[in-house]
């Protein structure tokens, strides 16, 4: 008599919701937490690679984690990208030529590229799928240009938007004796075009800096000033600035543009008040000392805010003896993420990284 066959081991109905209960409430700051605990058992793997399950995490958690930061330093090959994890998540694309990163936003970076044989164009890429999109360049002014890229699915939650649709705005100034001239157009990739371009007569150049999306507007950084770009009305303006030196935008209240600077090692935080008249005027918001939050002050070390992480109300500071770190503004935490370094951009990237993904790709340090 043949011996009864066995059955693949499965916990039972209770237990694994219990499992997913508690997989539920890992962190997704660290996404190799997750993919360790793929490899424990099939069941554990069959929860976190469940698309249901998924979705659950990613509305959870609410807003996608800081994987990393992309750089440009100065004229040089692509940007790399510097992990915040304890896992080595991506690779540039494999792509040669001179690269500079523009903008980072819903799983998607921007980089404006020149490659021999392929001229100047645009590229979209997507650092968790690995894919990339050329795009050909606008009529554009030769002087200075900057750019963004955004989601274009309508009502999206932005916690997983990597497949949809999505909205490059492209952004240029022409310097003439009659003062810089700056246009905007906006490309879809639902349409593969171009659309109208607008213009003004702002003051100073753009700068090739990310933007700031609060809203249905974008920001952008011109010389001594910022370009807002109104993406329903297809119009420009530009705002002043409230005058500090190295200042960045960032959105400080529920749609409400400021500013946040460091002087005399200490972060000011200004914000826009704005009056019936349509006009307004920066008020001080917040002041606080870096010596009170940082857990290893250091002497005779210069402090310049240098990226903000949209969406939060994380900052990135270089130090110029302890290297680069975040400071959350609000519970005031801090994070070093690199090295000293002469940085003119940062862009943070903030994604969820599913496990099924990583198998295969994650690379532990």
């Amino acid at each position: 008599m043949a011996p009864p066959s066995r059955r693949p081991h499965s916990p039972p109905p209770l237990m694994e919701e219990l499992m997913e209960e508690i997989l539920l409430r890992v962190p997704p700051d660290e996404p190799a937490h997750l993919f360790r605990m793929a490899l424990v058992c099939k069941p554990w793997r069959r929860i976190l690679s469940n698309r249901g399950f998924l979705r659950r995490y990613r509305t959870f958690h609410r807003a996608p984690p800081l994987l990393g930061y992309l750089h440009n330093l100065g004229e040089g090959p692509i940007p790399p990208f510097v992990s915040t994890t304890a896992a080595s998540l991506f690779s540039p694309p494999p792509l040669g030529g001179y690269w500079w990163a523009l903008d980072c936003r819903h799983g998607r970076v921007l980089i404006h590229s020149r490659q021999a044989g392929l001229g100047e164009h645009l590229v979209v890429w997507d650092p968790i799928s690995g894919d990339t999109k050329r795009i050909g360049m606008p009529p554009y002014p030769d002087t200075s240009c900057a750019g963004a890229v955004l989601c274009a699915v309508d009502g999206c939650d932005h916690l997983d938007c990597h497949d949809g649709p999505f909205l490059v705005v492209f952004v240029g100034t022409d310097s003439s004796d009659e003062g810089p001239d700056t246009c905007a157009v906006v490309y879809s990739s639902e349409t593969g075009v171009w659309g109208a371009s607008v213009s003004t007569a702002a003051g100073d150049d753009v700068e090739s800096k990310p933007s700031l999306l609060i809203g249905d507007a974008l920001y952008f950084t011109l010389q001594n000033g910022v370009l807002k770009y109104d993406l329903g009305r297809h119009e420009l303006s530009e705002i002043e600035p409230p005058g500090v030196c190295g200042s960045i935008f960032m959105e400080v209240e529920d749609g409400v543009l400021g500013f946040v600077a460091e002087s005399d090692n200490c972060i000011y935080k200004w914000l826009w008040q704005a009056d019936a008249n349509g006009t307004g005027r920066w008020e001080k918001h917040m002041v606080m000392e870096l010596e009170t939050v940082l857990p290893r002050p250091a002497r005779c070390t210069s402090y310049e805010v240098i990226a903000l992480v949209e969406g939060t109300d994380a900052i990135f500071v270089s130090g110029s003896v302890v290297g680069v770190f975040t400071l959350d503004l609000k519970s005031k935490k801090v994070n070093w993420v690199g090295k000293c370094a002469p940085y003119y951009v940062i862009l943070p990237y903030r994604s969820f990284y599913p496990p099924d993904l990583a198998m295969g790709r994650l690379s532990l340090e």
